[in-house]
């Protein structure tokens, strides 16, 4: 059975080599998962992207809890968007209405 910081950290690695594809740029998870003065689960290794990413793996999830936690770590110029999941289920983003209907960030 894997440790739930085993399963935290898989799973940003799983999301990080899928945004990589999907960004065309390498993205790696965060070292130490956002401790010292890195914010966030996922950072490109070089180059920028608009958003600002935390990774949730649990089976009981407190939505506005991972929301609060986005928000309060995100820099003034990226969006905080949360990627969560739990066993056996698809993987999904959660974003403020706002920034997902504002005009396509990559433009």
């Amino acid at each position: 059975m894997t440790n739930s910081r085993t399963k935290g950290a898989n799973y940003e690695r799983k999301i990080a080599k899928r945004l990589s594809k999907h960004f065309g740029m390498e993205l790696c998870r965060t070292p130490l998962s956002g401790g010292m003065d890195w914010k966030g689960d996922i950072l490109p290794i070089f180059g920028e992207i608009p958003y600002h990413i935390e990774c949730k793996k649990i089976e009981r999830f407190n939505i506005w809890k991972a929301i609060a936690q986005a928000e309060r770590d995100c820099p003034k110029e990226k969006i905080p968007i949360v990627i969560f999941s739990r066993n056996r289920t698809e993987d999904y983003v959660c974003i403020k209405l706002e920034d997902f209907l504002d005009k396509n960030p990559l433009d």
